[in-house]
């Protein structure tokens, strides 16, 4: 097994027991992998300075196992919120959204 691929994911585990959380990081890593790279032919190696306490806090957040896992976790992450922002700047605001109180008021009447 390669400890630097997510296919093998759950299974390189300490006891071979993955928890529902680890699942869905490896999850994210292979779609992230699927849908902007394909294993061996369009990696891109790079050599990057990131400060280690970043780096450190990226691994506690994304609770990957690698380095690499955390990198790809957030640029996956950062990739999506963009993705998000831009929907929300083409769909605009509500100007009569329905208020906190209204919505309790309409499910206490069911």
């Amino acid at each position: 097994m390669d400890p630097e691929r997510p296919d093998d994911g759950p299974a390189r585990l300490a006891g071979g027991v993955a928890t529902p959380a680890d699942a869905s990081h490896h999850a994210v890593l292979r779609r992230a992998e699927e849908d902007s790279i394909q294993w061996y032919d369009r990696i891109m190696k790079t050599t990057v300075d990131i400060p280690e306490k970043e780096l450190q806090e990226a691994l506690r957040h994304t609770r990957a196992k690698t380095k690499r896992e955390a990198i790809v976790t957030a640029i996956v992450d950062f990739n999506r919120r963009r993705r998000l922002a831009r929907l929300v700047e083409r769909l605009g605001t509500f100007e009569h959204f329905m208020t906190n109180e209204e919505l309790e008021r309409l499910r206490a009447e069911d």
